[in-house]
């Protein structure tokens, strides 16, 4: 798991994109998914 400001951090996103990728680059461990209703 990544880490914030020595917090872990993990991002649930719905598209692997450029916010995506700030949030790796920021140290976030970026998981892709969609919601299921």
């Amino acid at each position: 798991m990544g880490r914030l400001r020595g917090h872990p951090v993990r991002a649930f996103v719905r598209q692997d994109d450029e916010p995506a990728h700030s949030l790796r680059q920021g140290g976030a461990e970026v998981v892709v998914g969609g919601w299921v209703s």
